[in-house]
């Protein structure tokens, strides 16, 4: 009676992503961004919570690989992160679904212009080593002076995801105000 060993299986944090030596190594994960959150919440500044998604990895990761769909996604955040965030205020939440606190005024304008003035950041096309790669991007804002607290101001940025990703609205983007 022999006993042959196939393989040996290590428990991950079920929070926690494979390293990938972008700029996804360096975000925190869900937990940290609940205890941001309620840092927030208990300011009296005003700010905005950013749900977004990254719909369009799975088939590049199929068609193009892995490395690809990690670098588009990893420079996807970077950008996002560049313009729109300060102090490192992005979180990932699952594998394509982001979380990002905007605290500046000016970049809160910055991001609902860009967002009205055509959505060209949420059709992101690149070529990596002669590959034309397009991603869809969906995203859900919601103010922390959107009523009727600010203390939902998270729930209220997923249901604006929720809705901006219905194949009947017509874009890819929702304010929470506005669906409401």
């Amino acid at each position: 009676k022999n006993i042959e060993l196939c393989g040996i299986m290590t428990p991950l944090d079920d929070y926690k992503f494979s390293k990938t030596d972008t700029i996804l190594d360096n975000i925190y994960g869900e937990p940290e961004m609940l205890q941001r959150l309620d840092m927030l919440e208990r300011g009296e500044k005003i700010f905005e919570v950013v749900y977004f998604r990254v719909d369009s990895i799975p088939e590049i990761n199929e068609t193009l690989g892995r490395a690809i769909g990690n670098t588009m996604l990893s420079q996807y955040v970077q950008f996002f992160k560049q313009n729109f965030v300060t102090d490192n205020q992005i979180y990932r939440i699952s594998g394509l679904e982001f979380v990002a606190f905007v605290t500046d005024y000016r970049k809160m304008d910055m991001l609902k212009n860009n967002l009205v003035n055509g959505e060209k950041m949420l059709h992101v096309h690149a070529d990596y080593l002669n590959q034309k790669v397009d991603a869809e991007v969906f995203m859900g804002i919601s103010r922390s002076d959107d009523l009727p607290s600010h203390k939902d101001t998270l729930k209220n940025a997923k249901e604006a995801l929720k809705f901006a990703s219905n194949p009947k609205f017509s874009s890819n983007f929702a304010f929470y105000k506005d669906i409401r």
